[in-house]
């Protein structure tokens, strides 16, 4: 609800260049500490882990909504917590992606993902709308919403998730992590499927970060008399591609069922990344709405293949570990929207949608050679 607000609120307070730096440094934080979080899932269990790092995501945004609510007003401690924030982050997304991952077979887990998929992108768009409408006016309110969000969802966590006995508890645990990154990193598909993913999606985190930033400073919209700005066609966009993958996320996978799934993802992958060049670059409003569609038609045309190729490629008594490295291209995909933001102010946007697009184009050769490798995750 409000991560994605956060480098205008350091951009506001400081400049786009610190803004940057700051989300680089938290999205290092995450990376680094996700890499102890998946081993110790594999080590300890779920449960312990989820709440100790949900328990950290509550400490941090309460103290964000204290500092923001009260008379006085530090930016600097607000940093320090989206840091620690960070680190609750990376101690939980292995240990969630990875009870998932263990909770599903072959059979049910595409129906699964989906539903995970379907029901993330509608808690994004109902966080986006609150977000959008409290963060000029009523921030402070913004911040105490995500607070009591963080202290209900740790209730449930602790209420509801059962204690598990993780299959390699009885492993030495003094080995430091190698052993089982030992195992995943010998799976080079899997690297590369890692890296593949990152090179396409890290063009998402632009929209919260360099094209954020871009429509607030240069979008204007004159309609019927009421203007828009960039902070609200930002969140306005964000919002239409929320509703269109959730109106049409269980409708599009029947009717795609009648092409070749091969087609299908590439042409999702085309739709991709063309929509987003066009969202780093223009202004127009119908442009970017169209844009936005296309984005969205794209990602529902991907995910199913991209999911079911994950599946393969992992064995489940590592899943923690496979589930930190993987978590690893979101994080990546964070790095690299904060360097969309430092780019930005030193090259101009036709040369960064130049650089960007063909990063993800790379990402596209690397999926073609695992998919020629691995037919069935086109069935």
């Amino acid at each position: 609800m409000v991560y994605p607000f956060m480098a205008l609120y350091f951009t506001a307070a400081w400049n786009m260049k610190v803004a940057g730096i700051l989300t680089l440094v938290s999205s290092l934080i995450s990376v680094v500490v996700s890499f102890f979080g998946g081993p110790l899932i594999d080590r300890y269990g779920h449960k312990r882990n989820i709440l100790i790092a949900q328990g950290i995501q509550v400490f941090s945004m309460t103290v964000v909504a204290i500092i923001n609510f009260s008379w006085w007003t530090s930016v600097a401690i607000t940093a320090l917590m989206l840091m620690l924030q960070n680190v609750g982050t990376g101690l939980l997304n292995p240990a969630t992606e990875s009870l998932l991952f263990n909770n599903t077979t072959k059979k049910n887990r595409k129906f699964v993902y989906s539903f995970d998929y379907w029901s993330t992108n509608i808690s994004m768009g109902i966080g986006l709308m609150i977000g959008g409408s409290l963060y000029t006016e009523h921030k402070e309110f913004l911040f105490i919403t995500l607070a009591v969000g963080e202290i209900i969802v740790w209730l449930i966590m602790f209420w509801g998730l059962a204690t598990d006995i993780p299959i390699t508890s009885k492993r030495k645990k003094n080995s430091f992590f190698i052993e089982e990154y030992r195992v995943v990193l010998q799976n080079t598909d899997f690297i590369k499927y890692c890296l593949a993913q990152l090179f396409v999606i890290f063009l998402e985190f632009q929209m919260m970060n360099y094209i954020a930033v871009r429509l607030t400073r240069e979008f204007r919209w004159q309609l019927s008399g009421m203007t828009i700005n960039g902070v609200s066609m930002v969140s306005d966009l964000r919002v239409l591609n929320t509703i269109l993958v959730i109106v049409l996320a269980w409708t599009i996978n029947h009717f795609l069922s009648r092409y070749q799934t091969k087609n299908i993802f590439f042409l999702g992958m085309f739709m991709y990344i063309l929509g987003y060049l066009v969202l780093l670059v223009s202004n127009a409003p119908t442009l970017l709405i169209f844009a936005i569609i296309i984005v969205s038609l794209g990602e529902l045309f991907i995910v199913p293949t991209e999911q079911t190729l994950l599946g393969i490629l992992q064995d489940p008594v590592y899943s923690g570990t496979y589930m930190a490295i993987h978590g690893l291209v979101l994080k990546g995909a964070k790095i690299l929207g904060s360097l969309g933001l430092i780019l930005g102010s030193i090259v101009s946007t036709t040369e960064i949608a130049i650089i960007f697009g063909a990063t993800a184009l790379l990402g596209c050769y690397i999926f073609a050679k695992l998919l020629a490798k691995y037919p069935e995750a086109l069935h």
